[in-house]
């Protein structure tokens, strides 16, 4: 079920700052905890009830907030929290995605319960931020929502929120009900 993983990259998001920040050792039921939350490295061991994971395998995951994290040199992890890395990807854009991904997913899986197919659009707030890229993508080319309008300002981020999915972006300095009603969609947005 475990298996011995070596980092090739870690992440540093902005839940470790706060964690860095906070007294969050205070709370933590271990001597110290090795804090880290995206990874991505190569199969070093496998445990003998593994049967997804063979050694040397490049791999990506998003670990357990109450194992020890990813900032480590070595970690064990379980085989059902790991995915193999996309060859397109380099570990450091795989270990960029686990985090953002879940979050994306659950949101409009889980909490929204968006099917796949379903005849409605979605507004998703910063387009090109980590959570808001894969969201626009997930709900554009997973779920194939027909409308899927984000919000944005710049002309790199507008040209980017489109790229990762939008058919529509709105300026977020801007009244954002006005502009979507503005769009006269003939979907309702959920």
């Amino acid at each position: 079920m475990t298996r011995l993983v070596r980092f090739q990259v870690k992440d540093i998001v902005g839940l470790h700052l706060l964690i860095y920040t906070a007294d969050y050792y205070k709370r933590v039921k271990y001597p110290f905890h090795i804090i880290g939350f995206d990874g991505a490295g190569i199969v070093e061991e496998v445990g003998s009830e593994c049967v997804l994971f063979q050694p040397g395998e490049e791999v990506f995951y998003v670990a357990n907030t109450i194992r020890q994290g990813t900032t480590a040199e070595y970690q064990l992890v379980s085989e059902f929290d790991v995915g193999h890395k996309p060859k397109s990807m380099d570990f450091v854009e795989a270990a960029a995605m686990p985090l953002t991904y879940g979050t994306a997913y659950e949101s409009l899986v889980e909490r929204l319960e968006i099917k796949k197919g379903e005849n409605v659009g979605i507004l998703i707030i910063n387009g090109a931020g980590g959570v808001g890229a894969v969201a626009s993508q997930i709900a554009r080319w997973v779920l194939e929502l027909p409308v899927v309008v984000t919000t944005a300002s710049r002309p790199e981020t507008v040209e980017f929120s489109k790229k990762m999915g939008a058919t529509h972006v709105v300026d977020h300095r801007k009244e954002l009900k006005q502009q979507v009603d503005d769009l006269k969609l003939d979907v309702p947005i959920k």
